[in-house]
């Protein structure tokens, strides 16, 4: 079993939302998690009656998992139907914990609110009945009001706390999302609401988070509807405007509910993979699923944000895999953790033969030394490609992505060959990820690739992440790596396959 964190708790229930804190040299991540049974409801008070994990690490690798941080309540009590998604932060001037989060009662006039338990050690809490619940703005709609992000604002001296809510009326229904906050001393009493980001695009702001990086302060949010995904803004000031970065997102549409935390030095990002009704690749989304391996967030010098694996993660898979690289198509030069093909006007594809036990880690350089066709990465892909995953590179439109093959067809050209089997319809679309990224012939791509059962999880030259749930072919045997290259010559060096010890 991978030493990566998945998810946890009676029969390994699901995992959402995390919550994270470095307090004292551990990282603490609270996490959301709906009941283990609750896969294939849709109802609210069932599959959203979250409770809050709490696990800690001292290294991003080894997880201890504690007692965890709330249930929900009672028949009755505020927060009956889930305790969900909020902060954590340690008060500046006595060191106790406050976790605020969103009470969720589904048959309430205000079925979200902000809520609040406290802690004197980071582990124990205890709800505060007696804290003044707070509810949106009567301009606000009374329904989305939650996801609290609680801050010590260092440029205004006082806290903030940042959440998601929605217009209650003006403007099309489905762009009336905004991000509001309010301001206290005490982390008790707060200011009522006010207006910090309706830029008139998305259903509701989820999980808000707002941090400081030199000279720039980062507004993080996750949307559910177009383009969906965790992303962010930047602006030079805390009230904004909020500006679209150069590099906008930090992984794909199903990369969800992200947040992260600093160590004073290095800023870290958890996020969770959303699983499928049935367990395969045909299944209904649903919300939660798994932890996804922890992202480092890198600033650039324009002030967007890359994003890369962390160092810890990648000396954790230490231990080399006996590999064979095995052609399919083409013609294959081959050497020690080495190979090329040239694939002039056809295609080339070949699978490296390995028996790993759990999680494998693929790194090498790729190269497209001569076309402007597409290669790149097979991700648990069959021998006949029928289905395939590819983390492909298109020099000619300046992207990667995780595209699955075959892609369905119009129902028309289904019926001119019997022998066509109907693909099906994916809501994400065959391109499940898709990222911006310049492509130079003859200069090197650094790929890092994880297979860790049904998650497949890249980094791009220390820069791009992208990750996406992939489920084992039903009956069909499948590899977890190989290569291809569309009407190019393609290189492939220092190639690694690692496992954990």
């Amino acid at each position: 079993m991978s030493k990566i964190y998945r998810r946890s708790g009676e029969n390994a229930a699901p995992c959402s939302d995390p919550i994270p804190l470095f307090v004292d040299g551990v990282y603490h991540v609270i996490h959301l998690s709906p009941p283990w049974d609750s896969l294939g409801y849709i109802t609210p008070e069932i599959r959203s009656k979250d409770t809050q994990r709490h696990i800690s690490s001292t290294d991003l690798v080894n997880w201890t998992v504690h007692e965890p941080a709330l249930y929900p309540g009672n028949p009755g009590e505020v927060d009956e139907d889930g305790c969900w998604t909020g902060s954590l932060v340690r008060k500046r001037d006595d060191g106790v914990f406050y976790l605020f989060y969103c009470a969720f009662d589904h048959d309430a006039g205000n079925p979200q609110k902000i809520c609040l338990a406290t802690s004197e050690d980071g582990y124990r809490y205890t709800k505060r009945s007696d804290f003044p619940i707070l509810r949106p703005a009567s301009y606000l709609e009374q329904i989305d009001y939650r996801d609290s992000y609680v801050f010590w604002n260092e440029d205004e001296e006082i806290y903030w706390m940042v959440l998601a809510a929605r217009y209650e009326s003006g403007g099309p229904f489905h762009r009336k999302g905004v991000i509001t906050y309010r301001t206290s001393e005490d982390l008790w009493n707060w200011s009522e609401d006010h207006i910090l980001y309706a830029p008139w695009y998305m259903i509701c702001p989820e999980c808000p988070e707002m941090f400081k990086m030199g000279d720039w302060w980062y507004l993080c949010y996750s949307h559910f509807d177009q383009n969906a995904k965790t992303t962010y803004r930047i602006s030079k000031s805390c009230h904004g405007p909020w500006r679209t970065p150069s590099l906008p997102g930090f992984d794909g549409r199903r990369f969800y509910a992200a947040k992260s935390l600093t160590d004073g030095k290095r800023r870290f990002q958890w996020g969770n993979i959303y699983e499928r009704e049935g367990l395969n690749n045909e299944g209904k989304w649903t919300y939660a699923g798994d932890m996804a391996i922890p992202h480092e967030l890198l600033q650039r010098e324009d002030g967007s944000l890359a994003v890369c694996v962390p160092h810890e993660i990648v000396d954790s898979f230490h231990k080399p895999v006996a590999k064979e690289f095995s052609p399919v198509m083409g013609t294959w030069e081959q050497g020690e953790d080495f190979v090329r093909v040239e694939s002039t006007a056809t295609f080339s594809y070949g699978f490296f033969k390995e028996e790993s036990r759990d999680a494998l880690m693929f790194h090498a350089k790729l190269t497209l030394e001569d076309g402007y066709g597409a290669f790149g990465l097979l991700l648990k892909s069959t021998e006949g490609l029928s289905p395939s995953w590819e983390l492909i590179f298109e020099p000619t439109r300046s992207r990667v992505s995780i595209t699955r093959y075959p892609c369905a067809l119009d129902p028309f050209w289904e019926t001119l060959n019997p022998k066509v089997k109907d693909a099906p319809m994916e809501v994400d679309g065959p391109r499940t990820i898709e990222r911006p990224i310049h492509i130079e012939r003859g200069k090197e791509i650094d790929v890092k690739a994880f297979v860790d059962g049904s998650f497949v999880e890249c980094f791009v030259n220390d820069e791009l992440a992208l990750s996406f749930r992939i489920y084992d072919p039903y009956g069909q045997p499948f590899h977890k790596f190989g290569l291809f290259v569309e009407d190019g010559t393609l290189e492939v060096t220092n190639i690694k396959l690692n496992e954990e010890d």
